[in-house]
């Protein structure tokens, strides 16, 4: 029986539904994919992952199967800074654009997704946890899978697939998804201005660069006029999992690694993204300098809003991110065959060690208020 829904006509499909993406993401099985490429192409991409510095988003040509079914030409290029940097051996973290070379190409309505080889995450596993955490705490995120990889006929490991937020995966989560949606690297404070929204824009347009300045502006001023023009609530979920996911690679820890989405009537919305450095860092009240980050600077001078961002964590940790659901989501994977065993082991008494610090600091009133 033929599982792929493959459509080469239409140029653009209706967003994928929920239960024919569940065939690809999920976590009933391991999916299979295998990439054919032409040996001088892997070995220029096998270059490029180990170049520092910045690259060109260089695409190229691939012949796609998966679950045993081929898919077709798809596009393929290495994706992720510290990721491709610390890969190991020909296990390369990589995006695939399904439609780059073959119009419309698509497996279940999807356009594209990311394959993760989790150089920097030891378990395998810490992505799909941390996602489903923020999906269950009604955080809009990507969905994940597990996919085991050959690339000209060998054998890459499992990989992580996550889900790409593209403008599909916009129509289908703020519906009809005609906003803009901005990635950025910094944490909203000086020096950016206004113009470098047009360096983070992702989808949609902004001219003037009006709302991303409107964003900047609100921030640097009063607290109470954040709610017009940013989801506040969205705002300390955003915070709050982070912190009670232990990610150390964050918006607040790193001023990265977080999406926005502005529609075009309403609030900026937030997104979390790249989870795979996930329970490497502890604190209620990271060691981050309000001076650099607005938001942070709010909490610590608002008591208000920092007595909300402790209830926020609270609740993330009673709910998502109670460990005994974690460590239950953990021995699911691990059953499933994926992650590294004697590592998953470590993983779960740090996240149980990181939920009793956390809930200790809370019980016993610490502040992050100046």
């Amino acid at each position: 029986m033929l599982l792929l829904a493959i459509a080469c006509s239409a140029p653009d499909p209706a967003p994928a539904p929920v239960e024919t993406a569940h065939a690809v993401f999920g976590e009933d099985r391991v999916h299979a994919a295998s990439l054919v490429v032409a040996d001088a192409d892997w070995e220029a991409l096998r270059t490029l992952a180990a170049t520092r510095g910045s690259i060109r988003k260089t695409w190229f040509e691939a012949d796609l199967e998966w679950d045993g079914e081929p898919v077709g030409r798809v596009g393929i290029r290495v994706k992720g800074q510290s990721k491709r940097l610390e890969a190991v051996g020909e296990s390369i973290p990589l995006k695939v654009d399904f439609d780059r070379f073959t119009e419309g190409l698509r497996i279940h309505g999807l356009e594209g997704l990311a394959l993760h080889s989790t150089p920097v995450d030891p378990t395998g596993i810490r992505e799909a946890l941390a996602y489903a955490a923020w999906r269950e705490a009604g955080v809009p995120t990507a969905r994940t899978g597990f996919v085991a990889l050959t690339v000209n006929g060998r054998a890459l490991g499992t990989y992580v697939s996550v889900e790409s937020l593209d403008e599909h995966w916009l129509a289908a989560t703020f519906p009809p998804g005609d906003g803009v949606l901005y990635e950025p690297v910094g944490t909203l404070g000086p020096p950016l201005t206004a113009r470098a929204g047009e360096g983070f824009l992702k989808e949609g347009e902004d001219p003037g660069n009006a709302r991303f300045g409107a964003l900047l502006d609100a921030l640097q001023g009063p607290v109470d006029g954040w709610g017009e023009v940013l989801d506040v609530d969205g705002l300390l979920a955003l915070l709050a999992g982070d912190v009670a996911l232990g990610n150390g690679d964050s918006f607040l820890r790193a001023g990265h690694n977080y999406l926005l989405y502005a529609p075009p009537d309403g609030p900026f919305r937030w997104i979390p993204w790249d989870e795979d450095r996930t329970w490497t860092r502890e604190g209620l009240c990271p060691p981050v300098d309000p001076a650099k980050n607005p938001v942070w600077r709010g909490i610590t001078t608002d008591p208000a809003l920092e007595a909300r961002y402790r209830e926020a964590v609270r609740a993330m940790l009673a709910g998502p991110a109670h460990p005994d659901r974690l460590i239950a989501h953990a021995d699911r994977l691990e059953a499933l065959g994926v992650g590294d065993g004697p590592q998953i082991e470590l993983l779960k008494a740090g996240i149980r060690g990181n939920s009793d610090r956390l809930v200790r600091a809370l019980d016993a009133g610490q502040r992050c208020t100046n």
